[in-house]
């Protein structure tokens, strides 16, 4: 099923920019595929870091209180 698919997108390449060479490498596909993965690693990392953030601070607070108004 993977097989068929790279070979439908390679088809496709081939045909919209008239070149029998045409490669992903070539088009630049890859270098763009492997930025959208850092980006996505980069933002998930913000978003994790965020909550985490907000956890801690939620946990820091409960002590604070149990500590000082107990």
């Amino acid at each position: 099923m993977v097989r068929a698919a790279l070979a439908v997108a390679g088809t496709i390449l081939q045909g919209l920019t008239h070149n029998p060479l045409a490669a992903p490498d070539i088009l630049g596909v890859n270098s763009s595929a492997a930025f959208d993965i850092v980006m996505i690693l980069v933002l998930l990392a913000a978003v994790f870091l965020a909550l985490m953030s907000v956890q801690l601070n939620f946990l820091l607070s409960l002590i604070f209180w149990t500590v000082f108004f107990h």
